[in-house]
């Protein structure tokens, strides 16, 4: 059976739970998903491993490894050109462009909508973050 979105992909810089978690649901949905994160790894990684957990299971991290399910990951630093460069190629083929970055840093990066429609103009450019991109608390992390 052929998967709703398996001609599908998805490039995702996210952290933390919903963002990840609706790019899991697109991987679970067929796309690839191709989650870029920073050197260091996404911050969420080895935060949601309970304090006692059977040794068969001490590589697992319940919330990370839930949330980026069936997702490939590339570890790129944005603040670096050749960095960058990575990451608007990968745009460049995509469809789908999600992201949790907040305006600002969308902006700096050169990720904000308007500027990933110049790499891509069919891209579909979604942004998911805590408290929205308008509004007296768009400032605001989560």
């Amino acid at each position: 059976m052929v998967a709703p979105l398996e001609d599908v992909t998805v490039i995702e810089i996210d952290n933390w739970m919903a963002s990840p978690s609706a790019g899991a649901i697109l991987a679970d949905l067929g796309a690839n998903v191709i989650k870029v994160e920073p050197l260091t790894g996404d911050p969420m990684r080895d935060m949601g491993r309970p304090a006692k957990v059977p040794e068969d299971k001490k590589g697992f991290d319940y919330q990370f490894d839930v949330s980026n399910r069936g997702k490939r990951s590339i570890a790129v630093d944005l603040e670096s050109g050749p960095g960058l460069d990575v990451v608007l190629r990968l745009v460049a083929t995509a469809d789908v462009f999600m992201c949790n970055l907040l305006q600002h840093r969308q902006e700096r990066f050169g990720l904000d909508p308007t500027a990933i429609k110049k790499v891509n103009n069919r891209i579909v450019h979604a942004t998911l973050t805590g408290y929205g991109t308008t509004g007296p608390e768009a400032h605001r992390p989560g």
